[in-house]
């Protein structure tokens, strides 16, 4: 009797389980996104001293120092666009919403990615679309993945990497460890976040106090080195939000 009810408790036990395993919601991400797992990574970096010196490439860059310290951080699972936004796509959304369009839009490639945009204008793109704008640490998660790596292909800057930053999308795609698009080297992105130091950082640099945006993602210069800062995982800036800049794009980003 008693080996029949083991049996029977067991058998229930599998039959819940089961079901759990049926029914649970599987995590797929949407069209046109990348899934970022749930997890930790490495954020930021411990590094002292670059090969160029950020100063000459980016005006007031502070030489590492806002990049300090490497620290891990959890995510939960989100989704990130696997390319940036492109001209088409906001073309659409000004249409029905009626946003204007910056200055040359109308006449832009449309699959050419969107620049010249407001940081409202962006965030507003996004929204519009059920998404909105992704965070820092997001953004480093996507273009960096797991293993703390320096650059989006590995730890060691490569020369072909450079003919590829060069030349327009999409001649020669560079890929992040989860499948996203050019994260560095073809412009800067737009997050969410406000410019701030990070965690345990007592640097304290001026744009810290101002209502700055914080941009990842960089893009190729004619500089010597310029490409083996701006192409970096680590490598963050600011800029004015209510400013349209050429150099300044983005993509969306969805929580799971």
């Amino acid at each position: 009797m008693k080996s029949k009810i083991v049996s029977v408790m067991i058998l229930f036990t599998i039959l819940i389980a089961g079901l759990y395993l049926w029914n649970r919601p599987s995590q797929h991400a949407p069209a046109g996104m990348i899934l970022i797992p749930a997890g930790e990574f490495i954020m930021g970096t411990d590094e002292t001293g670059y090969s160029v010196d950020p100063a000459s490439i980016l005006p007031n860059k502070p030489l590492l120092k806002d990049e300090r310290p490497a620290h891990a951080v959890y995510l939960d699972t989100f989704a990130i666009d696997r390319t940036k936004v492109r001209n088409r796509d906001y073309q659409r959304f000004a249409m029905i919403s009626g946003h204007p369009l910056p200055f040359g839009l109308g006449e832009a490639d449309p699959d050419q990615p969107v620049t010249g945009l407001t940081w409202q204008e962006a965030a507003d793109y996004c929204d519009s679309i059920g998404k909105r704008l992704p965070t820092e640490e997001e953004w480093e998660k996507a273009a960096r993945g797991t293993d703390g790596r320096i650059y989006p292909w590995g730890n060691q800057f490569d020369p072909e990497i450079e003919k590829a930053v060069r030349a327009s999308l999409p001649a020669k795609p560079i890929f992040s460890p989860y499948g996203a698009e050019a994260m560095v080297g073809f412009g800067w992105e737009w997050t969410a976040d406000l410019y701030r130091p990070y965690p345990n950082n007592p640097y304290r640099a001026d744009p810290f106090r101002k209502n700055v945006r914080a941009i990842r993602g960089g893009i190729g210069g004619d500089q010597p080195g310029a490409l083996r800062l701006l192409t970096r995982t680590t490598t963050r800036f600011y800029a004015d939000p209510e400013k349209r800049d050429p150099l300044i794009g983005f993509r969306c980003a969805r929580s799971l």
